[in-house]
């Protein structure tokens, strides 16, 4: 793989991986981080069947193919999108590899974005994806704060 293919970019999140791992793929969350899309989502969260029967699309066309879901670890996917900026061809391909890892502080998620073709776009991906990643970090930790004050007793 080319060097000048791929994008790498994470982040730690005051959140425990669950936490971190809903607001990834909870249909309810996602376009909450994901940058202006309305999402269409054919799966909960809890279905098992997700990687057999997974499509999201986008009312603009946009396709992701679950490749590999290791719940509250790996999801690995395939995505042909304009979110490089490109049209919708082979070009824009890419293979997306979102890592979790429990930290004693967080979680660490760290995303591998590779596309198929080299150069163009690279730098909308890393700008897009790290304006996503501080919005999810928002959002998992927005929740995890919720669920501390619900735990917590009051006197």
């Amino acid at each position: 793989m080319p060097l000048d293919s791929c994008v790498e970019i994470g982040i730690m999140i005051d959140a425990n991986v669950g936490e971190v791992w809903r607001a990834l793929l909870d249909p309810e969350k996602l376009d909450q981080w994901v940058n202006g899309s309305e999402l269409e989502l054919n799966w909960s969260i809890d279905d098992p069947s997700i990687v057999n029967r997974c499509s999201v699309e986008k009312y603009t066309g946009d396709c992701v193919r679950i490749l590999k879901l290791e719940p509250l670890k790996r999801l690995q996917y395939l995505c042909l999108s304009g979110f490089t900026g490109a049209s919708n061809t082979y070009e824009d391909l890419s293979t997306v590899t979102v890592k979790l890892e429990y930290k004693r502080f967080g979680t660490y998620l760290h995303v591998k974005h590779v596309r198929q073709t080299e150069g163009t776009g690279l730098k909308t991906v890393k700008y897009r994806w790290s304006t996503m990643l501080i919005a999810l970090k928002k959002l998992a930790e927005k929740s995890a704060e919720l669920n501390r004050r619900v735990l917590e007793p009051s006197f």
